[in-house]
């Protein structure tokens, strides 16, 4: 069997999945990618999966940025000093710990009231008195009055 004649002037692509693509698409992917959207934030703008998104950064001569979970793209991560919560009276900002101003104040209460003589729990039912909350909302507990006196007493008297 022959195959089809082509009319003179019509243009024959094999298939690809980016067919339905359209310049435009291309065009706004690049414009995204280099803005600092990663493959996967421009194909969900785009509607196109973040895999098209790559192949057509990679025809388009890209350069593509290093994955984050390879050695080069750990490098570029940024470092937090500590993981989890902060202190209470401390705060992170931009990833370093700092004093939180109204927590604080509350260490300062704490402290004062260990270095007068009250115990743990004493402290404790005192706060819970005054209706002073945990950063959690919580009452307070002799155990927590105990680790904020740790962090900031170098002893206990």
């Amino acid at each position: 069997m022959d195959a089809p004649e082509i009319p003179h002037g019509i243009l024959v692509l094999p298939y690809s999945r980016h067919s339905e693509l359209n310049s435009t698409k291309v065009q706004n992917a690049i414009v995204l990618y280099k803005s600092g959207l990663s493959t996967k934030q421009v194909g969900t703008r785009l509607g196109i999966p973040k895999t098209s998104v790559r192949s057509i950064l990679l025809k388009a001569k890209v350069p593509l940025r290093p994955s984050l979970w390879t050695t080069e793209g750990k490098a570029t991560r940024q470092k937090r000093s500590m993981a989890g919560n902060p202190p209470y009276g401390y705060a992170y900002l931009d990833g370093r710990l700092h004093i939180h101003p109204t927590e604080i104040q509350v260490v300062r209460r704490i402290l004062n009231l260990r270095h007068s003589g009250m115990s743990f729990s004493s402290i404790a039912c005192n706060l819970n008195d005054l209706e002073i909350k945990t950063r959690s909302g919580k009452t307070w507990d002799h155990s927590v009055i105990s680790e904020v006196c740790r962090r900031n007493l170098p002893t206990d008297p």
